[in-house]
Parts: C-alpha cells; structure tokens; sequence
C-alpha cells in the first residue's frame, strides 16, 4: 500500500456525508451515482470493477474546497471491495495528495467504510 499522506484513523462514509479528519457536505447527486454503481455488483456475479467520482468541499478557516475523491472497486467479493483511493487536493502540490493503491472497503447496503489497510 503506498500512501503520500495518512488519513486519521480512516475514511468513512456513511449516508452522505464523508469524515475524513473533517466533516465534508457531499454532493449529494455524485454519492448516489456511485452508490448505484456500487449495488449494481451485488446483482451482476461476474461485474469485476465499479468506479465513480464524489466531489466534496469542507469548511477549514480559509474555506478550503477538497479536490475530486476518486474511487475505484475492483473484485467483488463478499461485499469487500479491492481497490485504490485517490484524493487530490486542488492547490496542485502533488505532495499533498493521498493515494492508497491497496485499500479494503466494505460495504453494508446503506454505508460505506474505507479502511487503511487489510
């Protein structure tokens, strides 16, 4: 697993909103495209990958907008999804980004959970 930057303790998004150190107000709309994209592996057995973007902004001091959450499920199995995290931040420092190639996230019909690792 690679990571440029550690999320603290992890990712979780539940409903629509996404903690990620800070409470973020998702798009609404994005979030149930990929929620959709999501279920649509639980009916369709031999579906190996789903993937979707969610854009979210958060409320820091200097109102700071968080760049695109790309999210990428690869191999279904058991409601346990495989795949890779990309959070980029819009102030262009590719250090700042946070990349986690192999995260494990679960899925329980109305949530999910992105941990750090295995």
């Amino acid at each position: 697993m690679k990571r440029s930057k550690i999320i603290a303790p992890s990712v979780l998004i539940l409903g629509s909103s996404i903690f990620a150190s800070v409470q973020a107000n998702v798009d609404e709309y994005d979030f149930n495209v990929m929620k959709k994209r999501v279920e649509a592996l639980e009916q369709v057995a031999l579906a190996t990958t789903v993937s979707g973007e969610i854009s979210a902004t958060y409320g820091s001091g200097a109102n700071t907008t968080l760049g695109d959450a790309k999210f990428s499920i690869s191999h279904a199995v058991n409601e346990q999804f495989d795949g890779s995290i990309a959070v980029k931040w819009d102030d262009g420092d590719a250090n700042n980004d946070i990349i986690l190639e192999e995260a494990v996230m679960n899925y329980n019909h109305e949530s999910f959970t992105v941990s750090m690792g295995r």
